[in-house]
Formats: structure tokens, C-alpha cells, sequence
């Protein structure tokens, strides 16, 4: 099953699975990457619409609970757009200028909003 499911290392696999058929191995990168370009410049649209508008609150509540602190890291790996990661950033620009400031700038958030 998991051969089926993920491919092989072995050579011997010219075929993997692409929805509910199968698809030369060559063949699904672009396939995939198809479905990717006819979705990706909607994505954001599509998810204010089946959420009506929740996932932003969602991400902005992941963000305030990162705990964004001034010289901090943060790696985002396969996010998708990448808003979380922008949101993320955002909070992180203003946690540090308020340090610069004086102002403290610890843990928490902030620098919602967006998309």
C-alpha cells in the first residue's frame, strides 16, 4: 500500500497515483503543478468564501500565539501562500521596532490584518 500511495525508490515505478487514476511519474509534476497555477491566484478568495472570512482570524490568532519576540526565527515549511509566514514577519517588524523604541515588545502578536 504504501508503495501504491507514495511511489517507489526503485526504478522500476513509471507510474503513480494522480487523483483517481494513474499517471506517468514524469507526468504528475506537471500535472500537479497544473492544479496549482488554475488555484493558486483564487486561493485566498476561495477560503473567504467557504470561511466567510474566518480563516484570517484563525491565522491571526496562530500568529498571536507564536509568541513573536524581537530577533526570533521563524521557518514556515509548505504554508501554502505563505500569509501565515507574511503575518508572521509583520509582527515580528513591529515586536522589534517597539524594542528599538524602548517599548518593550515581548511576547504576543499583533501585526494582523492582511491577507
Amino acid at each position: 500500500m504504501f508503495k501504491r500511495l507514495f511511489g517507489s525508490s526503485s526504478s522500476t515505478t513509471t507510474t503513480t497515483s494522480f487523483g483517481f487514476r494513474e499517471v506517468g511519474v514524469d507526468e504528475k509534476e506537471r500535472l500537479v503543478r497544473g492544479v496549482f497555477e488554475k488555484v493558486a491566484p483564487s486561493y485566498d478568495l476561495m477560503n473567504d468564501v467557504m470561511s466567510v472570512g474566518v480563516h484570517r482570524l484563525w491565522k491571526d490568532y496562530l500568529v498571536s500565539k507564536v509568541g513573536v519576540f524581537p530577533g526570533m526565527t521563524h521557518l514556515d515549511v509548505a504554508g501554502g501562500t505563505g500569509d501565515v509566514a507574511f503575518r508572521v514577519l509583520r509582527a515580528l517588524r513591529t515586536t522589534e521596532a517597539l524594542a528599538r523604541k524602548g517599548g518593550g515588545g515581548g511576547a504576543g502578536g499583533g501585526g494582523g490584518g492582511g491577507g
